[in-house]
């Protein structure tokens, strides 16, 4: 993965030094009667985190400089909820494996997905990915909305996710599947940690998550355990509450030998 984190890190970095970051004004819409209505259809998971001293020092860094910023939100294991009348918002920290339709194209016309469906999708992955396995986060990157982690797993997740690509491509060709419809081909292992939701993307606040995607590039911030997968509508924050609204439609347990 060294060689595709170092062409994604420089790539990304040209953009925002030239442009900006950019802004999601819609991932803060809260009110007591609606929240942010945006889901894709995703394959995804909350890993357990055991995190290094780096790591713990880089959440220590995010929450002293953003923590009370209404101008990004930041991504946490265990976050607060949404408060009306208040300005700050956080994520829940999670790990997409892939987009199985993205948000500009969820839900299709024959309907939303099904707990048949996610069995299926279930089954396109038990040989690959039918054992618990670890992501080694390894670094950090800026990226044009803000900053995720990136690491490695501990077996060959693009192998897995090419299998499952087939498997579904091929489900999607059958009358009334569900299609398949991925944004973009994820070749990568990357959690969002700190997403723009407000401002102009620029100037000190800019500077400041710059400065610690460059402290923290290469960082050793310890793994997350993959014991479980989802599959079902995904915000972009998955908050606990958003995901109440339009819960998963299967989720499962891995096997233990591998973790």
């Amino acid at each position: 993965m060294d060689k595709i984190y170092s062409e994604m890190r420089e790539r990304n970095l040209n953009n925002v030094q030239t442009k900006g970051f950019s802004i999601d004004n819609q991932i803060s819409h809260y009110t007591a009667e609606a929240r942010d209505p945006r889901r894709c259809l995703a394959l995804s998971t909350f890993p357990t985190y055991e995190w290094s001293a780096e790591g713990t020092r880089l959440m220590e860094t995010l929450l002293k400089e953003f923590g009370n910023s209404p101008d990004v939100v930041l991504y946490e294991e265990n976050p607060a909820s949404d408060v009306e009348g208040e300005d700050i918002r956080r994520g829940k920290l999670h790990w997409t494996l892939m987009q199985i339709m993205g948000f500009a194209v969820y839900p299709p016309e024959n309907g939303r997905a099904t707990q048949s469906y996610g069995e299926s999708v279930e089954a396109l992955s038990t040989g690959e990915m039918g054992s618990a396995f670890k992501i080694h986060y390894q670094g950090v990157i800026a990226v044009g909305t803000g900053l995720v982690l990136v690491g490695v797993c501990d077996q060959d997740i693009n192998a897995a996710r090419n299998t499952l690509r087939e498997g579904l491509k091929e489900g999607a060709s059958e009358e009334g599947g569900t299609p398949f419809m991925e944004p973009f081909v994820n070749n990568i292992v990357h959690s969002t940690i700190l997403r723009f939701s407000g401002g102009d993307g620029q100037g000190e606040i800019a500077a400041k998550v710059l400065s610690i995607a460059k402290e923290f590039e290469s960082s050793k911030l310890g793994v997350g355990i993959v014991d479980q997968l989802r599959v079902g509508e995904c915000s972009w924050r998955m908050l606990e509450c958003e995901i109440e609204d339009t819960p998963p439609c299967h989720v499962w347990q891995l096997a233990k030998s591998r973790v």
